[in-house]
């Protein structure tokens, strides 16, 4: 299957293809930081206060 991604400033597109190959292929998963809805406005504070340690998912 193929996906897209986003330009990179930094990298070729065939660079992030190999990125996602190799994420795929090695079960590289993201570390997640899951919030309710409801604390958007704490997700915010935190990610502005430079205390998210991970990636923050809003979920309903």
């Amino acid at each position: 299957m193929r996906r897209s991604s986003p330009a990179s400033l930094t990298r070729t597109s065939a660079d992030v293809e190999d990125a996602m190959h190799f994420a795929a292929t090695n079960d590289v998963r993201p570390r997640l930081e899951r919030l309710p809805l409801e604390q958007a406005d704490l997700a915010m504070r935190r990610l502005r206060d430079g205390q998210a340690r991970y990636r923050f998912v809003l979920e309903p």
